[in-house]
């Protein structure tokens, strides 16, 4: 048994994100796309887009994850953005 999840989608709109899981079906789980490279004050567009990307995979077939890398000058949005998804998405 194997895994298929897409990753990689840097910089793609959650509209984008939308359109790739229409054409894909339910052949393959989706990770990432979640930016990590915002400044203080441009947080509620992120949270925005996690709001989004948390309505398109209703059901599943998403992993939450950053869409690279993680930086020594991105750790606190990284916080700031797993404590923002925790905090909605189990419930």
């Amino acid at each position: 048994m194997g895994i298929d999840a897409i990753h990689g989608f840097e910089g793609k709109t959650p509209d984008e994100i939308k359109d790739i899981k229409e054409i894909m079906a339910d052949r393959a789980a989706f990770m990432g796309n979640i930016t990590l490279s915002y400044n203080q004050g441009e947080e509620e567009a992120v949270f925005d887009a996690i709001k989004k990307i948390q309505h398109i995979f209703t059901g599943g077939r998403y992993i939450f994850s950053s869409d690279g890398s993680c930086f020594p000058d991105t750790i606190n949005n990284l916080i700031q953005i797993y404590s923002y998804f925790h905090s909605f998405w189990e419930e």
